[in-house]
């Protein structure tokens, strides 16, 4: 069931494709320092290059992911949550924290901000083993949004 939501929602997407959802978060260890090159200079970004219709906006998206079940919430933990319109170029994966929040930063100096369409909803797709997204998980947005998702047990 969930390749098949994953299939109808790319093709629901109009993206050719997107990247694979990563891991779980790692342990990073801190790189050795090299040299750094001479960079260039910078090429200036096309006016659009996410989308016709769509503006990078410094708007924020997050929520709590939670497993529904007859009698209460539970936060869930390590939750893929996918966000086409996210990011400078869209495709952004984030995963749950242990209260189950997610994050897509509003900065924009930092990659953030959400591509945004009057018209338009942004895509989730939300992904953990073993459960499925209770839908709808495309979210209608105005400005700093927090959108609560809900999980249930497959």
């Amino acid at each position: 069931m969930g390749i098949v939501c994953t299939l109808v929602a790319q093709g629901i997407l109009g993206c050719g494709s997107y990247p694979s959802p990563p891991t779980a978060p790692a342990q990073v260890q801190a790189p050795t320092p090299v040299a750094q090159p001479v960079p260039s200079p910078a090429v200036p970004p096309s006016p659009n290059p996410y989308a016709p219709g769509y503006v990078l906006t410094a708007v924020s998206l997050s929520g709590v992911v939670t497993e529904r079940n007859a009698t209460e919430q539970t936060p869930l933990e390590d939750v893929r949550v996918y966000c086409d319109a996210c990011g400078v170029v869209g495709h952004t994966w984030r995963f749950t924290d242990k209260n189950g929040r997610y994050t897509f930063p509003s900065d924009l100096a930092s990659g953030g901000g959400v591509w945004l369409s009057a018209r338009d909803a942004t895509p989730l797709i939300v992904q953990k083993d073993g459960f499925v997204a209770v839908l709808p998980t495309d979210v209608k947005m105005n400005g700093d949004t927090e959108y609560n998702i809900q999980m249930q047990r497959r």
